[in-house]
């Protein structure tokens, strides 16, 4: 079992209640106007959405993956090309991986950087 909340059950405030697959339709409902969160119908919209994507010359099994593996060096991406989305936005952290940015410097980047892996998900991915 993987650890979103939107398909799994969880608690919802860690006593009472269970979230359950689909109960998002309970809480946020779309219209033609409004996406009310990346999830249901929209899910392909999330980072998390599984699909190829490329990044500074490797494939990533999604956007957040490849976002994530863009603060460490090129030589040490390969876990973020086999891990699951919600496993990347830790694996960065990983001490024994040689960050590129401070930041700082993250933050004056960061954008650019998901415009390029964004733009690579849609160009590639077209029937998204």
């Amino acid at each position: 079992m993987n650890d979103n909340p939107m398909f799994d059950e969880v608690g919802i405030d860690g006593k009472t209640g269970t979230y359950k697959f689909g109960d998002w339709k309970k809480y946020a409902v779309h219209t033609k106007d409004e996406i009310k969160g990346f999830f249901g119908p929209a899910r392909w919209l999330s980072n998390f959405h599984l699909c190829l994507v490329s990044f500074d010359g490797a494939f990533y099994p999604s956007s957040e993956n490849a976002y994530q593996s863009s603060k460490v060096i090129p030589e040490h991406r390969d876990g973020f090309q086999t891990c699951t989305p919600a496993e990347s936005k830790t694996l960065w952290k990983d001490p024994k991986l040689t960050r590129i940015y401070t930041a700082e410097e993250w933050d004056t980047v960061k954008y650019d950087i998901m415009l390029i892996i964004l733009m690579d998900k849609f160009y590639r991915n077209v029937d998204l």
